[in-house]
């Protein structure tokens, strides 16, 4: 249980190995770094701000596990007084339904997962790749449109 963000159990198919790092492929594509990574988790962060209301550009870490017939996503800031509001869970169900959803439809690489998804576009002053329905850069901030 997480004390400090929330979880979420998606069904995935097929190889649950492959499943796991093509849904981490897709987090990279939309910003996450690769923290570390063993034989049964990934861990990924987003580099963002501390003190912000918006869950998209908050700094926050995702843990990435799966087993046959599911993918694991643990959502957390890390820090032990944060609190997640429903708008910052509906975010995050959000993304690990997306991860999920790229999973399931690519059997292999991670690289071809995102031309199935949702539409992708370079932030015009930073280059960062952020989802084109975002109002804002998940890194600068810099408005979209």
């Amino acid at each position: 249980m997480t004390m400090n963000g929330c979880e979420f159990e998606k069904p995935c198919d097929g190889d649950h190995a492959v499943a796991r790092d093509v849904a981490a492929g897709y987090l990279v594509k939309l910003g996450y770094a690769l923290e570390g990574r063993d034989e049964g988790r990934v861990h990924l962060k987003f580099h963002g701000e501390w003190f912000t209301t918006a869950p998209e550009r908050v700094t926050h870490h995702v843990y990435v596990t799966s087993r046959p017939g599911a993918l694991h996503f643990e959502f957390t800031t890390g820090i032990v007084a944060s609190y997640w509001t429903e708008h910052d869970r509906a975010f995050a169900d959000e993304r690990a339904e997306a991860a999920a959803r790229a999973a399931r439809r690519t059997p292999g690489d991670y690289r071809t997962a995102a031309a199935e998804g949702p539409a992708m576009e370079p932030c015009r002053y930073c280059g960062k790749i952020n989802l084109a329905s975002a109002p804002a850069c998940s890194c600068c901030g810099a408005a979209t449109r």
